[in-house]
């Protein structure tokens, strides 16, 4: 009988594939493991600092734990990069501890880190045992794993959780129509503004505190620090979509392709393999990484073409209804986690 125990740092962050795993699976024994907070008090001002001291502190709140944890679970599920590289610093005495123990990792990427050599010696340390089981969100990153920890079991499946969901807003109605773009990680709005500046049509762009635009055109409103209820205000009423990323392009633009086509939007997205996993001929249109002037003539085309944006928008919803809700992931997930 499989016993397994979720992993989090936020408190019922998974809780859909808890109640999915025990309604279609027959899953009884599945508990929740859910980090303390670390008080802002001890944390330092840069973002790996912080990141580096709560690792440290989950270890050794792990290490207390670990003959609990593993002792009464052959199946640990570490959710996200918040508690997986301290706990995999502990795997070692808990495949002493349980010798059945199986260990899947999800939602964990390295996006600008991929590079760093002294990140790649961690992974392989940490990762690369047979007992752990690793779901990539993209296939560039399983085939970047499968290459760095080749003893571990690399998988992918694409992300189906996502913000900014219909059923959590109100659509508006509004004539002001515009052009929608949004997120922080590895965004390019530098393209995505001097494509904006040939093209006669207004832009709203929610960005990151961290994103930077060397030149704002006139029909582009930039927004920052807007709260998720608004950025859903912002996406659902937008005419389209446009998603821009930049190299390292990493696993960004998920979350935002994701409540896009959950709302039935047309999107023009970035041609790099973290999207075009996402989506197929019928259901967005791609172009040039960097290339404004392509990216330009994209949103002119759907501009000029109000049935192609109605077309790319009921077969992204069609597909994400398919192939990209939280459900596929939850029995695929639970498929791996019940396989011996």
């Amino acid at each position: 009988m499989k016993k397994i125990l979720l992993i989090n740092s936020t408190e019922g962050f998974l809780s859909g594939f808890v109640e999915h795993i025990q309604h279609e699976h027959g899953v009884e024994n599945i508990n929740e493991f859910v980090m303390p907070k670390v008080p802002r008090v001890f944390c330092f001002q840069g973002a790996y600092a912080r990141a580096i001291l709560v690792q440290i502190i989950y270890f050794f709140v792990f290490l207390a734990n670990i003959f609990k944890i593993t002792s009464k679970n052959n199946v640990i599920i570490l959710n996200g990069n918040g508690v997986t590289p301290s706990f995999m610093a502990c795997s070692a005495i808990a495949k002493i501890i349980n010798p059945d123990i199986k260990i899947v990792v999800i939602h964990y990427f390295l996006n600008n880190l991929r590079a760093s050599g002294l990140v790649m010696k961690a992974i392989k340390f940490l990762f690369n045992k047979k007992y752990t089981c690793l779901i990539a969100l993209t296939s560039d990153d399983q085939a970047y794993f499968r290459a760095l920890i080749p003893k571990a079991t690399v998988l992918f499946h694409p992300l189906c959780l996502y913000d900014h969901k219909p059923e959590n807003f109100v659509k508006e109605t509004s004539n002001d129509s515009y052009i929608f773009s949004g997120g922080a990680t590895n965004r390019d709005y530098d393209t995505l503004a001097k494509a904006a500046s040939h093209v006669d049509a207004k832009f709203v762009v929610i960005a990151g505190n961290s994103n930077e635009i060397s030149d704002v055109p006139s029909n582009l409103t930039l927004l920052r620090n807007i709260a998720k209820p608004d950025f859903s205000r912002y996406l659902s009423n937008a005419a389209f979509v446009v998603i821009s990323l930049k190299l390292p392009v990493g696993s960004s633009g998920h979350m935002v392709a994701l409540s896009a086509m959950s709302w039935g939007k047309a999107i023009i997205y970035t041609d790099a393999s973290c999207l075009n996993d996402y989506f197929d001929a019928d259901s967005g249109l791609k172009f040039k990484l960097g290339d404004a002037a392509d990216l330009a003539d994209k949103i002119n085309l759907l501009l000029s073409n109000p049935d192609e944006v109605a077309r790319l928008g009921a077969h992204a919803a069609r597909r994400f209804d398919k192939h990209l809700k939280e459900d596929v992931f939850y029995n695929f997930l639970a498929t791996v986690c019940m396989k011996s």
